[in-house]
């Protein structure tokens, strides 16, 4: 399986707040956030392809190149020269290297999720062909799924609350190949108005094609992505695990 874990953004809202070092390499309880965020993962699929896009500048200036190799020590970094317009396009970026016919696993690096994913992968039917990592929450900041009685995705919206349902940025594809002929599509679109492409609503062109997608749920979702969430994970979470 290609897991790929796109890493190539600005990190604006950390700039902004007076962090110096790029997001990926924050402290969070005296570790790199994507450290965490590779906990997710790891060790359970630690024997698939780990494929991290990067900004080049800050794999040249920075240690991340090391933080990376010290958990996954065969995995591929792409390195890229400017950010892309959203996770799907950064995701594009690595295609040179991905196994077409092997299944597609997508995850950012600033969210800490628990999950069974490799164990649901193996005991999905044939016939889904894709899995959504989500968990509850009523954020308008996350995208969203709708769920029909047998537990199957039957719509996704972006940054549009339609059910109980977040998604946590982790996404299976079945098929790699159709992942990346969905985004060639996309691509020769016009930019969607949320002037990013999102991974999540590829989705929704699935479904429309007569594709099943299922969904595998969190046991937690701790999102690390903007500085007041970093801040609530280390208040709330850390300091209670420090203290039991």
């Amino acid at each position: 399986m290609n897991i790929v874990i796109p890493i190539a953004g600005a990190g604006s809202r950390f700039q902004s707040a007076g962090y110096r070092e790029p997001k990926m390499l924050i402290q969070v309880a005296g570790r790199p956030m994507l450290h965490w965020a590779l906990d997710s993962l790891l060790p359970s699929l630690i024997d698939n392809r780990f494929i991290f896009v990067a900004l080049r500048e800050v794999l040249e200036r920075t240690t991340l190149r090391k933080v990376i190799l010290s958990r996954c020590p065969e995995a591929i970094i792409i390195p890229i020269d400017q950010p892309t317009n959203g996770q799907a396009e950064t995701v594009w970026m690595a295609r040179s290297v991905l196994d077409s016919v092997d299944s597609l696993l997508i995850f950012n690096g600033d969210t800490y999720v628990g999950t069974e994913i490799g164990k649901k992968i193996k005991e999905c039917p044939a016939s889904v062909e894709g899995l959504i990592n989500v968990f509850p929450s009523s954020d308008p900041a996350y995208s969203y799924v709708d769920l029909d009685s047998n537990e199957l995705v039957r719509s996704v919206r972006e940054k549009k609350v339609i059910s109980a349902w977040a998604t946590s940025g982790l996404y299976y594809f079945r098929s790699t190949a159709a992942y990346l002929e969905l985004m060639a599509q996309v691509l020769d679109e016009p930019m969607p108005p949320e002037g990013e492409w999102y991974v999540a609503p590829l989705y929704e062109r699935m479904i429309a094609q007569g594709c099943r997608i299922g969904v595998d749920y969190a046991l937690f979702c701790h999102p690390l992505g903007t500085p007041k969430q970093l801040q609530a994970f280390t208040e709330h979470v850390v300091f209670k695990e420090e203290s039991d």
